[in-house]
């Protein structure tokens, strides 16, 4: 069920999803709201989600990680922060990259069996009022 979101920023939306991971760190299964893909890339930890849908800004993201893995993964999300306008370059090319890395900084792979469940806030107008 969608609920309204109280801000001066224009048309926020809610998106959310699950990520399952594999042997290797690679996703072995997704789901989630406006996701099209969710892609492991070369580098240790680093994925890619893929939007169905052009976004203007990201306003937040959160995730948790549920692992079976003694020493945690935790993240940061890498959004290009060049803008035109107040408007991520990243998602415009409909993509929200994360990075895992453990207690060390070291990036890592999310251990086989872990769940990434994460949301995100982001404005679904190209009117940059109230920020």
């Amino acid at each position: 069920m969608l609920q309204n979101i109280k801000t001066q920023v224009q048309q926020p939306l809610e998106l959310f999803g699950r990520i399952t991971i594999g042997t290797t760190g690679a996703v072995s299964s997704y789901s989630g709201i406006e996701v099209s893909s969710v892609t492991k890339n070369s580098h240790a930890g680093d994925y890619t989600i893929t939007l169905k849908n052009i976004y203007y800004k990201l306003l937040s993201f959160k995730a948790i990680i549920q692992s079976r893995a003694a020493n945690s993964e935790v993240f940061q999300v890498e959004i290009d922060p060049a803008s035109s306008s107040g408007v991520d370059a990243d998602l415009l090319a409909k993509v929200i990259n994360i990075q895992l890395y453990d207690a060390a900084k070291a990036d890592v792979n999310a251990a086989s069996g872990s769940v990434i469940i994460w949301n995100a806030t982001v404005r679904n107008s190209a009117i940059a009022a109230g920020e």
